[in-house]
């Protein structure tokens, strides 16, 4: 984000708390993240109030908590990596004591 502190025009409840789950907004390449609304509050939330769209309805976040799948994408031993990234099985041992010996920290 470009603009990390909150935009002073926003309610002071939003400034104080800063972004959260749920947060509803544009984001620009230039300016960052411009809030709109939370999904999870109600409409008379001071975060809200004015923001939402006619006839707005905040979702339900325990009844969404229930519908989301944990999954494990990546077992022991796996990485994400870019394409020039190589995975060694076997380093020689030697080279990994000689060069670490010679490192600054």
């Amino acid at each position: 984000m470009w603009i990390p502190g909150p935009d002073l025009n926003l309610p002071e409840d939003y400034r104080r708390k800063g972004a959260m789950f749920g947060d509803i907004g544009i984001l620009y390449n230039l300016e960052g993240f411009s809030f709109l609304f939370n999904i999870f509050l109600s409409a008379d939330d001071p975060i809200n109030i004015g923001r939402v769209p006619d006839d707005f309805e905040p979702l339900d976040f325990s009844r969404l908590r229930h519908d989301v799948k944990k999954q494990n994408l990546f077992g022991r031993g796996d990485y994400l990596a870019s394409s020039s990234v190589q995975k060694l099985d076997s380093v020689d041992s030697s080279y990994v004591q000689s060069s670490t010996s010679n490192a600054c920290f």
